[in-house]
């Protein structure tokens, strides 16, 4: 507290103070349901919004309240950089590792030990006009390579081991062709360029913050959100493909996230997860148990559906690992 104050903070002991007295309030997160009688009318906050999964009554309040709302994760500079959230992405990923194995140890709760970890860096590739690539085969060697460094150390014994299970970035788009190899880098989540073809897609009409008023009200209604005029989403990534790169696309036989790409090399097998297949905002997310295609979204979003992988659940055994991944990793 004493470093706080000596740097020009003042020190209060609840939480009505800081509404109740301020007219900017600096969060990490938006406000939670308790808060809300809290604000204050007029006021201003300052946090990651991401009004997409915020409940309709907590908007109501906002509106009742005529709140300003200013979300970290859309602040752009003149290059159309985010410079915060960028930073704490970088953070979240270099920390998710260890607070997951911290979660997963016994002492804390959780139903097993982390044995041990491996790192190998790969290459970020950053273009004028938004890009931002990584080559696909860089992911797959350093996670053989790493994975190699781990068995190596027999923490476990080999027949103990019972699956492989993939987590990675998310957001990002790799062209495969029908030989199960990519046609092109990864266009990853940092990547802008397909902003404006979102903009041409989802536009026209009566517009609300750039969007089709009647495009937006359907989209939200059943998949919860719709591509960002960002162009930081897969379906802003396939749009640019296919704009900019048409033979890449037609030579294309699935646009996969970066998880089932890596889940398709250790497999064979094409496939989305209910979760990876989010962000492409073409899918009924409103039961979790049968999250699904929505053919009239595919076809909107300018998007084909016969380049889009079958569904699957997040926890459903994909299939066995191809048998040269085994004897290469020694799991035969």
């Amino acid at each position: 507290d004493r470093d706080f104050e000596e740097a020009g903070a003042q020190i209060v002991y609840g939480p009505e103070e800081p509404y109740h007295r301020s007219d900017l309030v600096c969060r990490v997160g938006r406000p939670s349901t308790q808060e809300l009688d809290l604000l204050k009318p007029g006021g201003v906050i300052l946090a990651f919004q991401h009004l997409a999964v915020v409940p309709r009554e907590n908007i109501d309040r906002f509106m009742a309240l005529e709140s300003t709302l200013i979300g970290y994760e859309v602040i752009q500079d003149t290059t159309g950089d985010f410079p915060v959230l960028n930073p704490f992405s970088e953070m979240a990923g270099q920390t998710a590792v260890h607070r997951a194995a911290h979660y997963l140890q016994i002492e804390p709760g959780g139903r097993g030990v982390v044995m041990g970890h491996e790192f190998e860096d790969t290459e970020l590739l950053l273009f004028p006009g938004g890009g931002a690539e990584q080559d696909p085969e860089d992911w797959w060697v350093a996670i053989m390579r790493t994975a190699k460094r781990l068995l190596a150390r027999k923490l476990v014994p080999v027949d103990e081991i019972a699956a492989v299970s993939v987590s990675t970035q998310w957001s990002g788009t790799v062209a495969v062709g029908k030989d199960g190899k990519h046609l092109m880098n990864a266009v990853i989540w940092m990547d802008t360029r397909g902003g404006k073809y979102v903009d041409e897609v989802f536009g026209g009409g009566l517009e609300i913050e750039g969007y089709d008023v009647f495009k937006l009200m359907k989209w939200i209604r059943i998949t919860g959100g719709l591509p960002g005029h960002h162009g930081k989403d897969p379906t802003a990534h396939i749009l640019y493909i296919k704009n900019e790169h048409p033979d890449v696309y037609e030579k294309t036989h699935m646009f996969l996230e970066p998880k089932d790409y890596i889940n398709l090399r250790l497999t064979g097998e094409y496939a989305a997860g209910h979760d990876s297949i989010v962000l492409h905002w073409v899918t009924d997310n409103r039961d979790i148990e049968n999250v699904h295609y929505v053919d009239s979204l595919v076809q909107g979003a300018g998007l084909d559906r016969g380049k889009l992988p079958d569904l699957k659940r997040a926890v459903d055994e994909l299939a066995p690992l191809r048998r040269e991944v085994a004897d290469e990793l020694g799991l035969s």
